[in-house]
């Protein structure tokens, strides 16, 4: 299933607006082919691979800012 940028962009926002300390921890966690989309631009008007791009990196959230716990990454 693909969704647009909006919605992958918002998990990048929330982690630079919430987390901004944790923020190079959490994109060097990505894959590289994500990290580098995530570093060079998400474009709203693209299609994006939900899994790839939204439930991995929001998992990633729950290692990395909440120690593990990928529950309380579900913001």
């Amino acid at each position: 299933m693909d969704i647009k940028g909006t919605a992958v962009k918002s998990t990048q926002d929330y982690v630079k607006e919430k987390y901004p300390e944790k923020y190079r921890t959490w994109l060097g966690s990505l894959s590289p082919d994500i990290k580098n989309d995530f570093e060079y631009g998400i474009f709203s008007s693209n299609w994006f691979n939900l899994t790839n791009y939204v439930l991995k990196p929001t998992e990633k959230v729950g290692e990395v800012v909440f120690e593990g716990d990928t529950k309380k990454s579900s913001f």
